[in-house]
C-alpha cells in the first residue's frame, strides 16, 4: 500500500539514473515506514478506543474529547511551525536547531502556564467541572514536546522514517498502556489524559537511545526573527484551520452535551482511522518530496500533485465508499450497542472524506511552493462558514453537525482549486482527469462489500461475520477493479505483490 504512493515521488528526478533509482527507493522506503508507524500507531490507539468505548460512557468520553480539543488548538501556538521550518530551511545545523530549541523553550513554558492558569475558566465555559483538571493534566505534555520535535522534524526532513516509527509506536504504545491500567483501576476519563503525557515522555526517552547529531543542542534564540517571520504565517493559518476543526467537538459538547460529543466523535472515529493510517502518513513524506520539486529549476509541482491525488483517491475512494455499508458491525463490535447512535454520524462523514480527499494535500502543497500566506486566505474562506454551520446544526442534532461538516468540505473543494489555479495552473479538469478512474474502483470495491454483508446477515452470523464477509467482497471487489479499470494504483500494487512474494519464496 505504501508503495503506492511512491509513484508520486518519480517526478523528483536528478540527472543521474542511479542517483534518481536512489532517491525513489529511499522515498519508497519512506514512505514504507511512515505508513508502517502510523498504522502501527492506529492499531495500538485502536486497542485504547474500544476498552475506553466499553469502560466509559459516551459523557466521559465526550469530556475527554472536549479538553482533547482545547489542547489541540493551544498546541498549534505551541509549535509555532518549528517542524515545517527545520524540513524546508535549506541550511540546517546545531546553531539552527538550537535558535529553534530555545524559541520552542521560549514559547511552550509560558503557553503550559497559562493553559494551567486558564483551565478553570474553560471548564466553566463548557458548563463541566471536570474538564479543568483534565486540561491541566494534558498540559503537562507542553513542557516536555519542546525536546522532541525538533528532532523528530530532522528526521523527517531527511526521510529517516523508520526512526519516526521507532518513536511513533513507542509513544502509542506508553500511552495505551497507561491510560488502559488507570481505566481499569478506576480513574475514569483522567486516564485518557495521563495517557497523553505519558506518550510525549516515552518520546524523550527513546531519543536517548536513537542515533541522531542534533538531540543534543544548546538552545539560543540567535534567528528568532526568522523563525517566528515563518511561524508566524504558518501558525496563523494552521491555528484557523483547527478552529474549524476542533468546533464540531467543541461546540456539539457546549449545545447538544458532552454525551452528544462522544457520539460524534466515535461516528468520527472510523473515518479518522483512515485518514491517520494514509493521509497523515503520507503528507510529511509528500511536503518533503514536493519542497524538493520546488527548489529545482525544470521542477513540475503540479503533475507532482496530481500524480499524488491520483493515488490517494485510488484507495481512500473506495474506503470511504464500504465505510457506510460497515459502520454498523465495525462500532457494535468496536465501541458496544451504547455507541450505536454513531452509526449515521459515521456514514455521513464517509461522505465528507470522500469530498475533502481531493483537497488534503493541498496545505503541504502550498507551503512547499513557497505561497504559505495564501493558507490565511484559504482557511478564513473554508473555517469561518463552518463555524457558523456547525453552530447552526448543533442547536438540532449531531446528525446534522456532521452534514455540516458534508458541506464544508464541498466548499474546501472550490476554495481550494481556486487557490491551486492560482499557484499552479490546476483546474477542474485536471483534477477530474487525476481521479476519474478512481469513481468506478470506488463503485466495484463497495458493491460486493453490500452484497456479501447483506449475505452473512441474511445467515444471522451476528455483526462478526457481517463485518468479515463485507471486508472480503470489498477486497475482492478492490482488487478486480485494479486490473479491469486499469488504475494506476495496479502498477504499485503489483510491485508490493511481487516483493512479498520474492521475500517468502527466500524465506522458504
Amino acid at each position: 500500500m505504501a508503495a503506492a504512493f511512491s509513484t508520486l515521488l518519480r517526478p523528483v528526478a536528478i540527472q543521474s539514473p542511479q542517483k534518481d533509482s536512489d532517491l525513489t527507493r529511499s522515498i519508497r522506503g519512506a514512505v514504507y515506514f511512515s505508513v508502517a508507524g502510523n498504522f502501527g500507531g492506529l492499531l495500538i490507539n485502536l486497542a485504547l478506543i474500544v476498552t475506553a468505548s466499553h469502560l466509559l460512557t459516551p459523557a466521559q468520553v465526550g469530556a475527554f474529547v472536549v479538553a482533547m480539543a482545547f489542547i489541540t488548538l493551544i498546541e498549534i501556538f505551541r509549535d509555532l511551525g518549528t517542524s515545517v521550518y527545520v524540513i524546508q530551511t535549506k541550511n540546517l545545523d546545531r546553531s539552527v536547531l538550537g535558535s529553534l530549541f530555545g524559541v520552542s523553550l521560549s514559547i511552550s513554558i509560558p503557553i503550559g502556564i497559562l493553559t494551567i492558569i486558564s483551565a478553570p475558566l474553560f471548564s466553566k465555559m463548557m458548563g463541566n467541572s471536570s474538564l479543568s483538571f483534565m486540561v491541566m493534566v494534558m498540559s503537562i505534555s507542553y513542557f516536555i514536546a519542546p525536546i522532541t520535535v525538533p528532532v523528530i522534524a530532522t528526521f523527517q526532513r531527511d526521510l529517516r522514517f523508520q526512526e519516526t516509527l521507532v518513536m511513533r509506536l513507542g509513544g502509542a504504545s506508553a500511552r495505551a498502556s497507561v491510560s488502559i491500567y488507570l481505566i481499569f483501576a478506576g480513574y475514569g476519563p483522567i486516564s485518557l489524559a495521563w495517557g497523553i503525557v505519558a506518550s510525549k515522555a516515552m518520546e524523550c526517552l527513546l531519543l536517548l537511545v536513537i542515533d541522531s547529531p542534533y538531540k543534543f543542542v544548546k538552545p539560543n534564540i540567535r534567528d528568532w526573527k526568522l523563525i517566528l517571520r515563518f511561524g508566524i504565517v504558518t501558525t496563523t493559518s494552521t491555528s484557523i484551520g483547527n478552529i474549524g476543526a476542533a468546533a464540531a467537538d467543541m461546540v456539539t459538547g457546549r449545545l447538544l452535551g458532552l454525551a452528544a460529543a462522544g457520539i460524534y466523535n466515535r461516528g468520527n472515529s472510523l473515518v479518522t482511522m483512515y485518514r491517520t493510517g494514509i493521509e497523515a502518513a503520507i503528507s510529511p513524506v509528500a511536503y518533503s518530496t514536493f519542497a524538493r520539486e520546488a527548489r529545482k529549476d525544470d521542477g513540475d509541482m503540479r503533475h507532482v500533485f496530481l500524480t499524488s491525488v491520483t493515488h490517494l483517491s485510488g484507495f481512500g475512494w473506495p474506503a470511504f465508499a464500504v465505510l457506510p455499508v460497515l459502520a454498523e458491525p465495525a462500532i457494535r463490535i468496536m465501541f458496544g450497542p451504547q455507541w450505536l447512535e454513531s452509526v449515521p454520524v459515521a456514514r455521513v462523514l464517509a461522505f465528507a472524506g470522500a469530498i475533502h480527499l481531493v483537497a488534503v494535500l493541498a496545505p503541504v502543497f502550498l507551503i512547499a511552493s513557497g505561497k504559505a500566506g495564501l493558507l490565511i486566505k484559504r482557511e478564513l474562506l473554508i473555517q469561518v462558514p463552518r463555524l457558523g454551520l456547525i453552530i447552526a446544526a448543533a442547536h438540532f442534532s449531531v446528525v446534522a453537525v456532521a452534514w455540516a461538516i458534508v458541506l464544508t468540505y464541498l466548499l474546501t473543494v472550490v476554495v481550494t482549486q481556486r487557490v491551486l489555479n492560482e499557484v499552479a495552473g490546476i483546474t477542474y479538469i485536471h483534477l477530474w482527469k487525476a481521479t476519474w478512474t478512481s469513481v468506478p474502483l470506488a463503485l466495484s470495491t463497495a458493491l460486493p462489500c453490500w452484497g456479501f454483508a447483506t449475505l452473512a446477515a441474511d445467515f444471522g452470523g451476528g455483526p462478526a461475520m457481517d463485518l468479515a464477509a463485507g471486508i472480503l467482497g470489498a477486497a475482492i471487489g478492490w482488487s478486480a477493479g485494479l486490473f479491469a479499470f486499469n488504475h494506476p494504483n495496479k502498477a504499485e500494487v503489483t510491485i508490493v505483490t511481487n516483493k512479498i512474494v520474492q521475500k517468502l519464496a527466500g524465506a522458504l
